[in-house]
């Protein structure tokens, strides 16, 4: 098992991302994050850690557009049906699939957080977990969202 070591004093300090702001906010959070690394990798430390940020942060992005349209679509079903997501839940809403994309993103930049200050994380473990929530994003229930819609319509 390859774990990293202590992290650099400038990522030890990144500040843990606004998650409760929803994915709109954690985005320039992750922005700052990945400039960070790039002033590491300037400087030519922490090689492992900034390799796992860089994954992380592509992945944050990847899935980004994807994680608003869901969480747009849960703050609608809020709105009309009263169903409501904590995405800040430990589990993954595996009985709902219309919030896997805004629930897995904010994950993405928690995990984000913990490969920039903890000490031993186990490199492989961190990438597995970073690519499985990223993958979220080639199935991100578009028919669920078209269903929703779709009822309110009927609603209305």
């Amino acid at each position: 098992m390859l774990t990293l070591g202590t992290s650099h004093p400038d990522l030890a300090a990144v500040p843990a991302p606004p998650v409760s702001g929803g994915v709109a906010a954690c985005e320039a959070w992750a922005a700052s994050v990945n400039l960070r690394a790039v002033q590491l990798v300037q400087l030519g430390h922490e090689a492992e850690r900034v390799r796992l940020i860089r994954s992380c942060v592509r992945k944050i992005g990847q899935l980004r557009v994807k994680a608003r349209r869901s969480e747009k679509a849960c703050e609608l079903r809020l709105l009309t049906k009263r169903v409501k997501v904590d995405f800040l839940a430990e589990h993954p809403p595996t009985e709902d699939p219309l919030a896997s994309c805004a629930w897995s993103y904010l994950q993405l930049c928690q995990v984000l957080h913990r490969i920039c200050t903890e000490p031993g994380l186990d490199l492989q473990r961190t990438q597995d977990l970073v690519e499985t929530l990223a993958n979220a994003g080639f199935v991100p229930c578009a028919s669920a969202i078209a269903e929703l819609i779709d009822s309110i319509k009927k609603a209305r």
